[in-house]
């Protein structure tokens, strides 16, 4: 099969040799670096990754593919910036094959510290979210997301929340170094409900070590003694039911 990208452009759906993988790289960075190209190319040409990605995904192409996205999201605007994410998205399976993690985890940091839109920031936090199996060691980039849920934007919030989230997934220290911060959102009256259920849900990750597991459980009753509405209820109930089987935790109250 064929995938269009442009009216002049027109790639292969899968890329079977090494061959065929670069030249299809050289044909899209052509089209990105063509300033005429208009906005709606740019992000066909971007999209087009997923393909060379899922058929010929060997340990070269996929850094190499992955740093020029990261240069691509570095230097694009946030048109560009959000088409890159989505192929991050698609591929993210792929990243534990990136080998230079360090150089692309600069690129989007860039626009994340440098950027004083809302928007960009957001798309940079998103992408650490689909870029936590590379930063489960990285203190500043934990840093930076705990200390952009303070942001003003609820744009950036949002992505902070499920930044949190899929970081206390992967990591463990970040886990047991967020936890502090969880209690005092989840437990603040001004919480947004949306906020509030995500990061009660977050807290089903807070197994990697018996400290923080046997907080997180207390934090979890303190929640549902103190917000007894339904949706909190649900997610609360269902996160002590994960939390208490992936840590041994074991309390009669959960049965209650």
């Amino acid at each position: 099969g064929l995938y269009i990208v442009s009216s002049s452009m027109v790639l292969p759906n899968t890329v079977t040799t090494e061959r065929e993988q670069q030249s299809a790289v050289i044909e899209l960075d052509k089209l990105l670096n063509n300033k005429s190209s208009t906005s709606a190319v740019r992000c066909s040409a971007v999209a087009s990754f997923v393909n060379i990605l899922s058929s010929y995904p060997t340990t070269s192409v996929c850094n190499s593919i992955f740093l020029k996205l990261g240069d691509i999201f570095k230097s694009g605007d946030n048109t560009i910036r959000f088409c890159v994410l989505k192929v991050f998205e698609k591929c993210r399976q792929l990243l534990v094959r990136v080998f230079n993690a360090e150089r692309l985890v600069k690129r989007v940091h860039h626009v994340f510290e440098n950027e004083i839109d809302p928007a960009a920031r957001s798309l940079a936090i998103r992408m650490f979210a689909c870029m936590a199996i590379l930063l489960v060691d990285d203190k500043r980039i934990h840093s930076d997301v705990r200390n952009a849920i303070r942001s003003p934007n609820e744009s950036e919030v949002n992505a902070c929340t499920f930044c949190i989230k899929e970081l206390c997934r992967v990591s463990v220290p970040f886990a047991s170094d967020t936890l502090s911060l969880i209690r005092e959102i989840v437990l603040a009256l001004e919480t947004p409900l949306m906020q509030r259920l995500q990061l009660i849900a977050a807290l089903e990750y807070m197994y990697g070590d018996p400290v923080t597991a046997l907080d997180s459980w207390i934090l979890l009753t303190d929640v549902l003694n103190r917000y007894p509405m339904l949706p909190i209820v649900l997610v609360s109930l269902k996160t002590l039911s994960q939390l208490s089987i992936k840590s041994s935790i074991r309390h009669e109250q959960l049965i209650k």
